[in-house]
């Protein structure tokens, strides 16, 4: 067969001198239009495709090498192209980010089939989490930070890279940072022990005592009422996060034992650290519309149990016009088997219905810190109409506790 002599630039010409048809009439009147004739009895149906095929065949005959020559070239230059978007999507699944239990994360793949042939994916990310579960290589610091009015005091959590140095050694930096960053907008606040400075000292039993230094620019036996209170918070809170081996806090001054903390007239020589005591967790959160923190609250009365706790976390906790929110919604219930002192069993009912959403999370965080406080290392969850909240598995297995709330990050 001889060559074309068409070229492409002859071709499109040709054909944008053909006639544009259109036609103007309404959808609806050309629906009827084909419906009426689709019922009517065919005749005369070969005409048309013969008509048809005799035009196709005269196209092929103009432009077929035409076409031909340019998908040759284009297939040994591009290679397989159909083969390449395959291997394309199969990267994409086998990279997904994965879930705990080993399945990949929800994932929308979208093959866009414009001249561009971009490919488009969005992730269903997780509800945001606000506890550390675990610290690898790193070192936790927990922080505890009275709120502008000192009416609770929030640990805050941050983790920094493994160092020789001992915790109290690190402390002055970690301090520091912490600091600056509580003093931006979104947090409104300092940590009052940022002034003083740490050493600790071996005991014979192998245990360690922490020593805070006022210096002597300090001067303790002034302390207002909100001052005396916004520093045994922060002590408080933020030593007993310290591991096992720190047991005292000892108060120095000018090279001497024993400081008068405010205008108690008490003489404060040590105080001795409480890892754990009947702490509920409540929401706290600064501003409107602004981040929320975990916060514990003392559970009152030496009988109570974990299910007590649980029960307060439902309703508003008041302090004049300071209020810690709820964490465990109305709609929620379940029953609490603690027979088990190392892990306790939570039973949802059949009415109640639970979401993987932020508030979900929020609540169950709140569980599982409320636990560690009244000592269980494990809280296993039943009769859950979804396996997973955020990261904590609803199917019966025990989840370990949490180890800090509230994680920060430096800058």
């Amino acid at each position: 067969m001889k060559k074309s002599e068409w070229n492409d630039e002859q071709l499109e010409h040709l054909l944008s001198q053909m006639p544009i048809v259109k036609d103007n009439r309404d959808p609806r009147e050309i629906y009827q239009s084909i419906s009426s004739k689709v019922k009517r009895k065919k005749k005369n149906t070969w005409i048309i495709p013969s008509l048809a095929t005799a035009a196709a065949l005269a196209l092929i005959v103009l432009i077929g090498p035409s076409f031909l020559n340019t998908s040759f070239d284009t297939s040994q230059g591009g290679g397989n192209q159909e083969s390449s978007s395959e291997d394309i999507n199969m990267t994409m699944v086998t990279d997904a980010p994965k879930e705990e239990n080993g399945a990949p994360k929800m994932t929308t793949i979208t093959n866009d089939d414009s001249a561009n042939r971009e490919l488009a994916i969005t992730s269903i990310e997780e509800p945001a989490s606000y506890v550390i579960r675990d610290y690898m290589d790193k070192k936790l610091f927990t922080f505890g930070v009275p709120d502008p009015m000192v009416h609770t005091v929030i640990p805050v959590s941050v983790l920094v890279d493994w160092s020789d140095q001992s915790h109290i050694g690190l402390l002055p930096d970690v301090i520091q940072k912490v600091n600056d960053k509580l003093i931006s907008s979104e947090y409104n606040t300092q940590f009052p022990l940022a002034q003083y400075t740490f050493t600790e000292k071996q005991n014979e039993d192998g245990t360690k005592n922490i020593i805070l230094d006022f210096g002597q620019d300090r001067n303790p036996e002034s302390f207002a009422s909100a001052e005396s209170m916004a520093f045994w918070g922060a002590v408080k809170e933020t030593f007993r996060w310290f591991d096992d081996t720190y047991k005292e806090i000892e108060f120095h001054q000018n090279g001497k034992q024993g400081v008068m903390i405010g205008q108690s007239g008490i003489v404060e020589t040590s105080y001795k650290l409480e890892k754990a005591g009947k702490r509920a967790y409540f929401m706290y959160v600064p501003f409107e519309n602004g981040r929320k923190f975990l916060v514990p609250n003392e559970v009152t009365g030496k009988s109570s149990t974990f299910s007590d706790a649980l029960e307060t976390m439902r309703n508003n906790i008041e302090i004049g016009s300071f209020v810690l929110q709820p964490t465990i919604l109305q709609s929620v219930n379940f029953e609490i088997d603690e027979t088990d002192s190392q892990n306790a069993t939570i039973t949802f009912t059949e009415d109640t219905i639970l979401e993987n959403s932020d508030t979900f999370v929020f609540m169950i965080e709140a569980i599982m810190l409320t636990a560690k406080e009244f000592g269980y290392q494990t809280v296993t969850f039943n009769n859950a109409n979804i396996d997973f909240i955020g990261s904590w598995d609803l199917t019966g297995v025990e989840n370990t506790v949490p180890i800090a709330p509230n994680p920060i990050t430096l800058d």
